[in-house]
């Protein structure tokens, strides 16, 4: 996999998953002709966290999260909506690992990482129904920045976790991209949302050494902060 960040002259070089996210953004905010045509809100809710890949361990504890931002419908046709975000999202996981020490005696190793992201997902949403009630179906991409995490590893022996090397300088990528996918509904103001997003990036810089990747599954609930109870369009789409 390509490196996603370059640190010459102390400055990250962001590379076109994030541009490509970020003008998705942009241009969504020109398509709007009508106020009609926009609705906006405030969305939280949780996530559980799994790890995919080659070296995915085969068990996680600890996986739960959260998130919390805003979110801008905007109509694009009888049934068809973007829809980009912006939110902050705490991930979680912890496992244990087989490891050996000099003598060859087998130990087990702790890691345990929880990690803050500033999101852009950016769906295409299909929905339908009827009344105040609505079903949809949304695909599209996430491109997230770490704002900060935290590593903790060590080596359990005898009920003791002592200091372990192995993990003590690996580094967790700054950039993360992927895909996502999800179903919800909406009643009057509120919607509720359950997505799965995979990542296309390593957790860790060092891939060399470690090969796995995010795969949050997530439900969040969301306040549409302009709902308007009279049909704007007609009965069927809004």
């Amino acid at each position: 996999m390509m490196r996603l960040w370059n640190f010459r002259k102390k400055k990250y070089k962001i590379t076109l998953p994030f541009f490509v996210s970020f003008l998705c953004l942009t241009a969504s905010s020109f398509t709007i002709q009508a106020q009609d045509n926009l609705r906006f809100g405030v969305l939280g809710g949780g996530n559980y966290c799994r790890l995919t890949g080659p070296d995915k361990p085969s068990e996680i504890t600890k996986p739960w999260g959260y998130s919390a931002g805003v979110y801008f419908d905007i109509r694009m046709g009888h049934r068809l909506s973007v829809l980009p975000e912006l939110k902050y999202a705490h991930y979680s996981f912890s496992f244990f690992e087989k490891g050996y020490m000099s003598n060859q005696v087998q130990t087990r190793r702790k890691i345990e990482q929880q990690a803050g992201y500033l999101q852009v997902p950016f769906f295409v949403k299909y929905k339908w129904g009827e009344g105040s009630t609505f079903f949809h179906t949304q695909v599209g991409m996430q491109a997230s920045l770490l704002l900060h995490n935290k590593l903790k590893t060590g080596t359990l022996i005898k009920g003791k976790i002592l200091t372990d090397p192995y993990y003590a300088n690996f580094q967790s990528n700054k950039f993360d991209f992927g895909i996502a996918a999800g179903l919800g509904v909406q009643l009057m103001l509120f919607n509720l949302d359950l997505n799965y997003y995979f990542s296309t990036v390593n957790v860790f810089s060092q891939e060399s050494y470690r090969e796995f990747r995010y795969g949050i599954l997530s439900l969040d609930l969301g306040v549409q902060i302009n709902y308007k109870s009279s049909f704007v369009y007609d009965k069927r789409i809004w």
